[in-house]
């Protein structure tokens, strides 16, 4: 039970990423195409010729999406492939969703994109995104801050892999109808963990969680696996503190967890030191991460051992939108999402499809695989 409740809180970060998956399936494309062009109708007439032109690209090639998930798709005279698709549908036809059908709601429901295929092996893509129902891009602040500002950039690992910014809208986290009929069976969970644990879990977190921060996988030597760090800014510690104490207590009460002080800071251990998650709170901040060593080289970090600065770093400096990732290995890509008007845009340009950029993605496809009896995705 405490794990579970320790994930209600990580899965509130989770899953406004995980959104992004139904879409990964179809990518496409031309960051710089402004909303005019968005114009005429697509039919299941083009699907055809669409098909035959992403399958030449290797990107492309294995991850096609499922006939019942496309609505329309034509290429375009310009070597573009523009599509329409239903990311629920994509979604439904990977084991790990359909092993839990609660997760379909977290996608949107509309989504149109274009994809150009670059000849160095390069694509640049934009999704056009809606879920008039709700979804987890209700999770998201619609007016985020300029510039990517949060105090978690000072505990950024020095060696990432991938890493990424996002700005939630903290205070609709209490919103009893946040994500409408999407997010409803949820929210169903959530609120069966509120009554089981007598506190209201999200009010708590609205009030003490300021909306920003970041994510970051961090390179190790080949030896050893990649480490994810999760690192939220805090508008109000009190608030959230007593939260996690009692998940951790709860873990230690079940035989499942333990407490370990670094720099005075208590580090909530779920699981073991070898092999469990981690939650602490510094300062300012919140930190999550699959591995206990990863806060604790966190905390360091603050304190100033190996710190970085806590500005954030170019591109991050200059942007203006709810979401932002980038990935260096195993290929260079980045990504953006950001509300304009009606419409979420999701845009990306490099080596790999946008979503590869995500940083939280395959540790989301590694637990529902292993949930779901599949083997676990690689990082």
């Amino acid at each position: 039970m405490s794990l579970r409740s320790f994930g209600a809180i990580a899965g509130l970060v989770v899953a406004v990423i995980a959104t992004s998956w139904g879409v990964s399936r179809w990518r496409h494309g031309r960051p710089e195409l402004s909303s005019r062009e968005w114009t005429g109708t697509l039919t299941s007439s083009g699907i055809p010729e669409a098909l035959r032109v992403l399958e030449t690209s290797r990107v492309y090639r294995d991850v096609l999406p499922p006939p019942p998930a496309l609505r329309g798709a034509r290429a375009t005279a310009r070597g573009e492939v523009e599509v329409d698709l239903d990311p629920r549908e994509a979604a439904r036809t990977h084991a790990e969703v359909r092993a839990h059908p609660a997760l379909l709601g977290i996608f949107p429901s509309v989504a149109r994109g274009r994809i150009r295929l670059d000849g160095d092996g390069r694509v640049a893509e934009v999704w056009r995104l809606a879920c008039p129902a709700g979804c987890a891009l209700d999770l998201l602040d619609r007016d985020p801050p300029a510039g990517a500002p949060s105090a978690a950039w000072s505990v950024r690992p020095r060696n990432y892999r991938a890493i990424a910014w996002f700005a939630l809208d903290a205070r609709r986290l209490a919103d009893p109808a946040l994500g409408g009929e999407g997010l409803a069976a949820l929210r169903e969970r959530i609120e069966a963990v509120e009554r089981l644990l007598g506190r209201p879990v999200r009010v708590e977190l609205a009030e003490g969680l300021a909306g920003t921060g970041i994510v970051a996988i961090e390179e190790r030597e080949p030896s050893r696996a990649p480490r994810v760090l999760v690192a939220l800014d805090l508008e109000r510690a009190d608030r959230v503190r007593p939260l996690v104490d009692l998940f951790v207590s709860l873990a230690v009460v079940a035989g499942r967890g333990e407490v370990l002080h670094h720099r005075e800071v208590a580090v909530g251990v779920l699981g073991t030191p070898a092999r469990g998650a981690a939650v602490a709170i510094d300062g300012p901040l919140l930190l999550l991460s699959d591995e206990p060593g990863a806060v604790t080289a966190a905390i360091d970090r603050r304190r100033g051992a190996g710190a970085s600065p806590s500005t954030p770093p170019a591109p991050f400096d200059r942007f203006r939108g709810s979401w932002r990732a980038e990935r260096t290995a195993p290929s260079r890509v980045h990504a953006t999402l950001t509300r304009e008007g009606v419409w979420w845009w999701l845009r990306g340009e490099g080596e790999a499809p946008a979503i590869d950029a995500d940083p939280v993605l395959p540790y989301v496809r590694s637990w529902l695989g292993r949930t779901s009896g599949r083997p676990d995705a690689r990082r």
